[in-house]
């Protein structure tokens, strides 16, 4: 393959027998080695039909996310300019990003650092869905329908104790998002992570499964019409046509918008009731005479006696300061009693 009379001052390069777009730097290996690059285990970075194949990496956050609320890192990939340009991205929109054989939504959103084939994401993101920031992946823009989801079922991915109101926290957390089955979704909650696998989801007037099956098949065509409707550029080796790209971009399973109307269920067997939990008065156990004495300077302050003549002489601010004396006695017993237990 010779390169082109004219230098171009692109970054970019066109092949023309494969038909992928490459870097510059990466062209003396691609006609080396890899024309046509392979689908499945590639060493270098290209584009193909509009979908970006490279390796993952780690994202450091730089002055292009300054304005941006930290809460929102993990759910961007960070590409180059250049390189949403030729896969048709906006910045903000939605794209498929899928590594091994999973794949999660993220809004795709510039950065000048790496190279123009980096994907980037945070550390928080490749920890919760990949575990790893190793693996090659492709970013592609979504390409089936979106439809709101009615309900979404979660399932907690270890033994942890799960609050009451983790449905409306998650809600809050994820409203607008994209997800599909098998992703992981995650909250804060006191210093704790707690990490959740969607089980299943239920869209808002999805449609039917044979018409949705029927119409696909009615797509289909050997002239490959659905290819020119998607705006993508067919190969000229007609074997490539059905690469990697492809399949993991659009034929994934279906994504679910969270919207107001969705409904949380929490598939949890170690659900915590918030009114369970608190500590009641019988549980305390070694203090009784000091409850003894709480209690009637409490009837004593409040007037709930019926013997209200003893109080004749007394300062109400001398009560107080007394509850409060035996008060911090309660807490100095306990403190005590708990080191002595462990």
């Amino acid at each position: 393959m010779a390169p082109k009379t004219r230098k171009s001052l692109s970054p970019w390069y066109t092949c023309e027998v494969c038909n992928v777009v490459l870097t510059q730097k990466d062209l003396p290996l691609h006609q080396d080695k890899c024309c046509p690059p392979p689908v499945e285990d590639w060493s270098h970075g290209f584009i193909r039909d509009k979908v970006l194949h490279s390796s993952l990496e780690l994202f450091t956050a730089t002055d292009s996310v300054k304005y941006l609320p930290k809460s929102e890192y993990d759910h961007l990939v960070f590409l180059s300019i250049s390189a949403m340009q030729l896969c048709a991205m906006v910045i903000g929109d939605p794209v498929v990003v899928t590594v091994g054989n999973k794949s999660v939504v993220k809004a795709a959103w510039p950065t000048a650092e790496r190279s123009l084939v980096s994907v980037q994401m945070t550390r928080g993101a490749l920890d919760l869905e990949w575990g790893s920031c190793e693996g090659l992946v492709t970013v592609g823009c979504l390409t089936r329908p979106v439809w709101p989801a009615r309900e979404i079922s979660v399932g907690a991915t270890g033994s942890v104790d799960v609050p009451a109101n983790i449905s409306s926290l998650l809600h809050r957390k994820y409203k607008g998002k994209l997800l599909c089955e098998g992703n992981r979704v995650c909250i804060p909650h006191y210093g704790r992570t707690l990490c959740f696998r969607v089980e299943t989801l239920a869209a808002l007037d999805a449609p039917n499964g044979v018409d949705a099956l029927s119409k696909h098949l009615s797509d289909i065509s050997l002239t490959e019409t659905v290819a020119e409707q998607r705006s993508t550029t067919p190969l000229r080796n007609s074997g490539l046509g059905s690469g990697r790209g492809d399949t993991m971009v659009s034929e994934r399973s279906s994504f679910c918008k969270i919207v107001e109307c969705t409904k949380w269920n929490v598939i949890d067997a170690g659900k915590v009731d918030d009114k369970e939990s608190r500590p009641r008065l019988c549980d305390v156990g070694g203090l009784e005479s000091v409850i003894a004495q709480v209690k009637e300077l409490m009837d004593l302050a409040l007037g709930t006696r019926k013997d209200r003549a003893s109080l004749q002489g007394t300062c109400l601010l001398a009560l107080l300061c007394q509850l409060v004396f035996v008060m911090y006695h309660i807490l100095e017993e306990n403190t005590i009693i708990a080191f002595s237990g462990t």
